[in-house]
């Protein structure tokens, strides 16, 4: 596993990243992040917004603290539980007025998620033989 303020840091800038690809309707920047099942849920919500002409807004967005509650290894995966605290103002917009549809826009929210990374492993010696160019048995 990779230092724990490596990983924070990275889970903090794909938990933004998703935020901001639902924002801008484009699940697809992130989807090599998020299982089958997240994918799909995230990129139906993004169609039921376009097709109402609405938008996902989340500003101010920021992690105010990542904990690693478990790490653990599981066949060819790194498996890692975080608990992330974010605050944001969450609210929809209608893309037609402008004007608010629901949510929250005054104030920021403190919001937990409770999240689970999974990363394949990666060996360092068939790495090294693949940039070689040199065939595994």
């Amino acid at each position: 596993m990779e230092v724990e303020a490596e990983l924070k840091s990275k889970f903090s800038n794909i938990f933004i990243m998703l935020l901001l690809a639902i924002q801008n309707n484009d699940i697809d920047n992130v989807k090599h992040y998020l299982s089958d099942e997240l994918y799909e849920k995230y990129n139906d919500r993004c169609n039921k917004l376009k097709d109402k002409n609405e938008m996902q807004l989340y500003d101010e967005a920021n992690v105010k603290n990542i904990e690693i509650v478990k790490e653990y290894e599981e066949d060819d995966y790194d498996i890692c539980e975080v608990v992330i605290n974010s605050r944001y103002m969450d609210y929809i917009i209608d893309l037609n007025t402008g004007n608010k549809v629901s949510g929250v826009d005054d104030h920021r929210l403190e919001i937990k998620h409770n999240l689970i990374f999974k990363k394949k492993k990666v060996l360092l010696k068939e790495t090294l033989l693949s940039v070689l160019g040199v065939a595994l048995t």
